[in-house]
């Protein structure tokens, strides 16, 4: 997520990516995970964050049931 935050969406993507299929916790896969934890960050910090929004559609296309 710090890629992504600090603007180098093209080499989070690549992360996010490679490990979409990979699990991470709980049996959740590496792009349900990072969902969770976007929103888990934005809830926390009582903010959005732009790139968060700008990435999710993206994200949400790698989620595989």
């Amino acid at each position: 997520h710090g890629l992504l935050l600090s603007g180098q969406i093209d080499e989070a993507k690549a992360i996010y990516l490679e490990i979409s299929d990979e699990e991470i916790a709980h049996g959740r896969k590496g792009a349900a995970f990072a969902l969770g934890d976007f929103k888990l960050l934005q809830t926390k910090a009582a903010r959005s964050y732009p790139q968060i929004e700008a990435i999710t559609p993206w994200i949400k296309s790698l989620v595989r049931e």
